[in-house]
This record gives structure tokens, C-alpha cells and sequence, in this order.
């Protein structure tokens, strides 16, 4: 896990209100591959976590971390 997901305590949401899906930080952006020329998906990253091209800065919908702040979609 990156240390900055460590640091903001990254972890699985107990409640449904509370969680990376409603969050204002959660940006959908373009995925490219190593030379950084072709695009080759899309996903979810936090602006407080990375919004890198790599896995490990990826996102799961129904985590949370302290950074939390409600206003996302489905809010």
C-alpha cells in the first residue's frame, strides 16, 4: 500500500453515507500506458492520495479515509 494511503488511514467504510463514492476529492481521469502517449482505460483516484497512472494510486468506492469530505456524487 503507499505510504500516503497510510497516512490517511485508507481503509474499507463501515457506514454508506461515508465513503470514497460520495467524496468531493474522487476524480475520474484517463489512464496511459508507460510512454504516456496512448490511453488505455479510465479510473477512479483521489486528489489527496495521487492521481498517477499507477495501480497503487487507484481507489475503491466503498473505502474511506480521513480526508473524507461529503459533496460527490450521490451525496
Amino acid at each position: 500500500m503507499l505510504k500516503r494511503k497510510t497516512l490517511l488511514n485508507y481503509r474499507k467504510a463501515l457506514d454508506r453515507r461515508v465513503r470514497c463514492k460520495t467524496c468531493i476529492h474522487r476524480k475520474f481521469i484517463d489512464i496511459h500506458n508507460c510512454s504516456g502517449n496512448d490511453v488505455i482505460g479510465q479510473g477512479w483516484r483521489c486528489e489527496q492520495i495521487g492521481l498517477e497512472n499507477s495501480r497503487r494510486y487507484s481507489i475503491a468506492i466503498n473505502h474511506v479515509c480521513n480526508e473524507f469530505k461529503a459533496g460527490g456524487e450521490n451525496a
